[in-house]
């Protein structure tokens, strides 16, 4: 898991609640470690030392009841030690933190779970209705768990989902900081792929590995053993109802679903993620069991496409400026034969002039232009990557790597 600005303003706001006395419940899918996001809330309270909180881990806790636990675990003294051990008797006891931070709480027994979220609800009410000095508590659990099914935010308690933490754009820049490659362009297109495919799942960005920068039937295969790893079947797959998501998108908030909406039990398995830019979408690993391999490419061509049209325009520029340079606007009206049917149309000005006209006008004009020819062969593979990319076909990583090389070394032509 990346560890992203968004990603610490959800713990940053989670401290924020429990400073003003609202419990919160984090709800995470079953594709996200518990204890990772454990430790990215635990690290956020560690840096508000004036808050009197204190973290209390289950798996070391042998006491089954949530109020003897806390009466022990806090050093709480009972002045009867007849008095029955309820929650009300535990707050007026006092000597509890201000904050309780509860780990562990996924892997405890179900029966467990379920005395402290009633346990916590209790205090709640407490310090709600009558108004007594109780610790606040913060729990991260799975979504899944039967335990929380229903569970409903309410005065002085908060549940918070693990979602739209990423976007598209964050996940870029954190590979390209990642990435030390040298070679040109190749970290750009590295960061790229890798954020359409992977997003902010780190642990598939490391699977694919070397694979970005082959063709794309390598991108595929290296991510269809990822699929086949996960133990999901086609079968299981299509039984969750997925097929609807697998070629839409949808932006509706977790929080604006009711329980029974399909969007809330894909996400809670790890089957659908939530970025700003594309909404609601399956993983790619899902689209490969699925077998939907074109709409696994269009993910692959929407990251080649922000990648390698800067370079075709750089070139086109390239080319439009030396002509500019050498016979002002004159070449726009030299006659082309077939023009349409070549698709160099003539632009309206001199910057509109596409890669096709371009390419047409240097081989139509070759006396004319000798000293441009030497655009020539990089107009030819920026034409055929632009061609492909215009009908949702993916270019491979050799040919754009081809074409940087070329444009790099025209950059410094005059």
């Amino acid at each position: 898991m990346i560890l992203l600005r968004s990603q610490k303003r959800v713990a940053a706001e989670i401290v924020n609640d429990l400073m003003k006395n609202i419990a919160n419940v984090l709800l995470l899918p079953a594709s996200v470690s518990v204890s990772e996001v454990e430790y990215i809330v635990g690290e956020e309270l560690s840096t508000h030392p004036y808050l009197n909180s204190e973290s209390l881990a289950l798996m070391d806790c042998e006491e089954e009841s949530p109020v003897r636990t806390l009466s022990e675990v806090f050093g709480v003294v009972w002045k009867d030690n007849y008095a029955p051990r309820t929650v009300g008797n535990l707050i007026r006891h006092g000597g509890l933190p201000e904050v309780v931070f509860l780990r562990g709480f996924a892997d405890a027994p179900e029966e467990r779970r379920r005395r402290w979220i009633e346990c916590i609800l209790e205090i709640t009410e407490l310090r709600i209705d009558d108004r007594f000095d109780t610790p606040t508590f913060c729990v991260v659990a799975q979504a899944r768990d039967p335990m929380l099914q229903g569970l409903k935010p309410k005065l002085g308690f908060r549940v918070r989902y693990w979602y739209r933490l990423c976007s598209h754009a964050e996940a870029e820049t954190y590979y390209q900081r990642m990435e030390g490659r040298s070679r040109p362009g190749e970290q750009v297109w590295r960061s790229a792929v890798l954020a359409s495919l992977a997003g902010a799942d780190s642990s598939l960005a490391e699977e694919l590995g070397e694979a970005v920068v082959g063709n794309t039937s390598d991108i595929y295969g290296r991510v269809q053993r990822v699929g086949e790893q996960t133990g999901w079947s086609r079968g299981d797959l299509i039984s969750t109802g997925i097929q609807p998501f697998v070629d839409q998108q949808w932006f509706a908030s977790l929080e604006s679903l009711d329980d029974t909406h399909p969007i809330r039990n894909l996400w809670s398995l790890g089957l659908i993620d939530y970025s700003s830019e594309y909404g609601w979408e399956v993983p790619v690993w899902v689209l490969t069991i699925l077998d939907e391999k074109g709409i696994f490419e269009h993910r692959v061509w929407r990251a080649q496409l922000k990648v390698v049209l800067p370079v075709i325009n750089q070139l086109r520029l390239l080319v439009i400026n030396a002509l500019m340079r050498n016979y002002g606007t004159e070449w726009m009206s030299w006659p082309l034969p077939n023009q349409e049917e070549q698709g160099g149309r003539k632009s309206e000005g001199p910057l509109d002039a596409e890669p096709a006209f371009l390419r047409s006008l240097l081989f139509h004009h070759a006396q004319k232009l000798k000293e441009e020819q030497i655009f020539e062969s990089a107009l030819v593979v920026a034409h055929s990557l632009r061609n492909r990319l215009a009908h949702y076909a993916t270019v491979e990583y050799a040919e754009y790597a081809d074409l940087l090389e070329k444009v790099d070394r025209l950059g410094s032509w005059r």
